[in-house]
């Protein structure tokens, strides 16, 4: 009975160090896991991170689209505007010379002959 103690014993005390390199080697499986977790983490982090950045400058290039369009309106407007100015003065000018020759040509036709020389 004292050897079948003894074996039993010591197959306890082997399974026992077995059941330790295990749980040593389920540890270490842990730590790699974990690490490896991080790094996707870190990873995952670094690219959303980008993405964002890539997402903020596509609106900001959209901004500066809109902005240039806007201004460009703004400038077509304006310019139409003035054309309309110009083209009113433009008119009054010549209906004034038109008054103004008109004038000169009844004056003339008003005037003797002898004080036309």
């Amino acid at each position: 009975l004292e050897e079948r103690i003894k074996t039993l014993l010591k197959k306890e005390k082997h399974s026992s160090e077995q059941l330790n390199e295990v749980s040593k080697e389920l540890k270490e499986e842990k730590r790699r896991h974990q690490a490896l977790v991080t790094d996707y983490e870190s990873e995952n982090s670094k690219l959303r991170g980008l993405l964002a950045l890539e997402r903020s400058e596509r609106q900001l290039e959209k901004l500066r689209l809109e902005l240039r369009i806007e201004l460009a309106e703004q400038i077509a407007t304006d310019l139409a505007d003035k054309n309309l100015d110009l083209k009113s003065k433009l008119s009054a000018i010549t209906s004034s010379q038109d008054g103004l020759t008109h004038s000169a040509t009844l004056l003339v036709h008003a005037t003797p002959a002898h004080e036309n020389n």
